[in-house]
């Protein structure tokens, strides 16, 4: 009777020894996926990875501009002009509302209100300046003297060209490697070709270029004095002048091999 009772709950201690040895190895291949992976000790190549971003031109431009924004805004290398000229506007801005302007005047809040109008316009426009594109123009990938048909170009600093019957020079940049166009120079400062270039300005920390002067000369035919619009059409070129486009799109996708 024992050995009967014996055999009738072997069966038994089998079939849990079985459940549980099938149990401890499926938590064995699955413990990666229960414990979290901080904790786990996986590799990290065993997780799945996603592609990188796309490179923008902005990340590899080889010039010294600071860009903010994913490249929608530019600013010149060193700030602390900007920063010092708009403290400069805010100071005096106060300098004339607390000692300047008289309580006891006919209309202090309207001179008050005035007042700081004309300041946020100053603040707006020195933004706007330091903040934009200022005419970069694209360097050139191959050397000029590499092109086809320009192998004497190598030892050569400047040419002669026919625009509308008149005769001008192009200087070459052996930094941007490409011969520059009339009126255009390289900012040592920033290390970009400008067009239209006039300046570095120190107070903005940016060049002075294509889209800070305005190039229109035909509104000014006319005109004894080019900047006599009156006041209103004075502010309205200043804000709300439709500017060039930039020549180079700094938020596009940089190309392979692109410097």
């Amino acid at each position: 009777m024992n050995s009967h009772q014996r055999s009738t709950e072997q069966p038994d201690d089998d079939s849990f020894s079985s459940a549980m040895c099938d149990l401890k190895s499926s938590v064995t291949k699955n413990w990666r996926f229960l414990i979290p992976s901080c904790f786990s000790g996986a590799s990290p190549s065993a997780l799945p990875l996603s592609s990188p971003p796309p490179t923008t031109v902005h990340q590899v431009w080889p010039g010294r501009n600071v860009f903010f924004l994913d490249g929608r805004v530019i600013c010149g290398p060193d700030p602390r002009g900007l920063i010092l000229s708009a403290i400069s506007v805010l100071l005096a801005e106060w300098i004339f509302l607390a000692y300047v302007v008289d309580p006891s005047s006919k209309h202090p809040i309207l001179i008050a209100v005035f007042s700081m109008a004309l300041a946020a316009t100053v603040l707006v426009t020195l933004l706007l300046t330091a903040t934009r594109d200022p005419g970069i123009i694209p360097r050139n990938q191959t050397s000029a003297s590499q092109e086809p048909g320009t192998s004497n170009l190598r030892r050569t600093r400047s040419q002669r060209i026919v625009v509308d019957g008149v005769e001008m020079k192009q200087k070459y940049c052996r930094v941007c490697k490409m011969f520059r166009a009339p009126r255009s120079s390289h900012c040592a400062v920033c290390d970009n070709c400008v067009d239209k270039f006039d300046h570095h300005c120190p107070w903005i920390g940016q060049c002075i270029g294509l889209t800070s002067h305005e190039r229109h000369k035909e509104r000014y035919r006319s005109s004894s004095n080019p900047y006599d619009r009156g006041a209103v059409g004075n502010i309205k070129e200043c804000l709300f002048q439709k500017l060039p486009p930039p020549r180079v799109n700094f938020r596009a996708v940089a190309e392979s091999g692109t410097n």
